[in-house]
């Protein structure tokens, strides 16, 4: 039976990229099919690029609203009766640096901030982007510099725009 769970924790940058591997962690151990956390809307198009996999799913936060009220209205209206909410780190820090603690309180071990830290990568999406910005920085070198842009071209020369 499918089931999936939302997950609920500090929604600073930084606070998404120190606990992206707890966030796997909770979904493989879990058996998830899927997993939702939530973000600042402000944050949202910089955090995308954290979890580009389908089985993780950024939810924006009505930032107008108190962030726990936020999360709760979502949560009531979305969560199934296989899913679970995990809320994370609303509590004091205890004598640790907070990543530590958020880990420690969770029972995961800390190497997991690392060892299960991922970004999916869409490899032909970034060698498009590489080629596009080669041919920009080949176009304005050239302006500057037209004799080293031979050398680019021969780079190029097997891809196309």
């Amino acid at each position: 039976m499918k089931s999936e769970v939302y997950i609920h924790h500090h929604l600073g940058v930084g606070d998404h990229v120190c606990l992206n591997g707890m966030v796997w962690h909770i979904i493989e151990e879990g058996n998830f099919d899927k997993g939702y956390v939530f973000c600042k809307n402000k944050y949202f198009s910089n955090l995308k690029h954290l979890y580009t996999n389908s089985k993780v799913e950024l939810i924006p936060i009505d930032e107008n609203k108190p962030e726990v009220q936020s999360v709760d209205e979502i949560v009531s209206r979305s969560i199934g009766e296989n899913d679970k909410f995990v809320r994370v780190g609303f509590c004091p820090v205890l004598h640790e640096h907070c990543d530590v603690f958020f880990y420690n309180i969770m029972n995961i071990p800390y190497e997991k901030r690392f060892n299960n830290f991922r970004i999916e990568r869409n490899e032909k999406e970034d060698l498009k982007l590489g080629i596009d910005y080669l041919w920009e920085f080949k176009e304005k070198l050239n302006k500057l510099h037209p004799q080293v842009t031979y050398t680019i071209e021969k780079l190029l020369q097997n891809n196309y725009r």
